[in-house]
Order: structure tokens, then sequence, then C-alpha cells
């Protein structure tokens, strides 16, 4: 571990993408988040939360509610 560098759990890893802290371990087993175990506990260093491959989708529905905006509405449907 390097001076001055800032890890956190998969817990406080989550909270800033948006996402579970399952999605986390999933991107960590598949490779796709570098991490480092320390005992029972995976630690992420915050600057590996903005590589291009670690963006994930947020958790639930898009905002909006599915419902077409009046553009969509007539670009579709009409």
């Amino acid at each position: 571990m390097r001076d001055g560098e800032e890890l956190m759990t998969t817990a406080q890893a989550a909270m800033i993408l948006g996402v579970s802290p399952r999605q986390i371990r999933f991107l960590i087993f598949s490779g796709r988040l570098p991490a480092i175990r320390m005992g029972p506990v995976w630690m992420i260093r915050k600057e590996n939360l903005y590589l291009p491959r670690v963006q994930v989708r947020p958790v639930g529905r898009p905002p909006g509610g599915g419902v077409p905006t009046e553009y969509e509405y007539e670009y579709v449907y009409e």
C-alpha cells in the first residue's frame, strides 16, 4: 500500500457507484475491478473505481419510469 492511498470496502465502493455490494464482488471476481484481500474483507483503491472496465449501470429501473417523452411518442407511434 502506498502512502496517501485511499482504500475502501465493497460496501463503500457500492455506495459511490450506486450499485449493490454483491455487484462490486462480482466485478472483483470477474477481474474487472482490482482489489486486495485483507483477511475476510476486500479492499478497493478509490482510483480503481473510475477505470473504464468498471463502469456499471445503477440498480433498478431508469428514471422516467419508461414513459415515452412527447418527442419519442411522435417518433415511435405516429
